[in-house]
């Protein structure tokens, strides 16, 4: 009885061993991904509520923002109203940034589940 859960152990321990370099993988996606989605959905936030653009966060945001919108500026015009701005574009660039994570996780998975078969 107690060798076998010896071993139940040993192989668990194996597994888990295994797996980390999937999972570390994925939790560094993970974390890439929350901070452009956050980068980007505060920036949105921001236009669209009319913040201080002389304040030093939100110029940091809009900055860092600004980077990651390099790809997709201009895709759509930005509505506006006095100083409100609805930026579509972030929006495509937020829904495109997940699609890749999306994808790059599941090849990640792929990958790592080619040498289990």
């Amino acid at each position: 009885m107690q060798e076998h859960t010896i071993v139940r152990e040993t192989r668990q321990a194996v597994v888990d061993n295994e797996a980390k370099p999937y999972l570390l993988a994925h939790r560094i996606m993970d974390f890439f991904l929350f901070l452009i989605e956050g980068f980007l959905l505060l920036s949105f936030i921001f236009q669209a509520t009319a913040a201080n653009q002389t304040a030093g966060f939100v110029r940091f945001v809009d900055d860092a923002a600004e980077i990651l919108m390099l790809p997709f500026r201009f895709i759509f015009p930005s509505a506006s109203a006095g100083n409100v701005v609805i930026d579509w574009s972030i929006l495509v660039a937020m829904l495109i940034y997940a699609l890749i994570f999306y994808a790059v996780r599941k090849a990640i998975g792929v990958v790592y589940t080619a040498d289990q078969v």
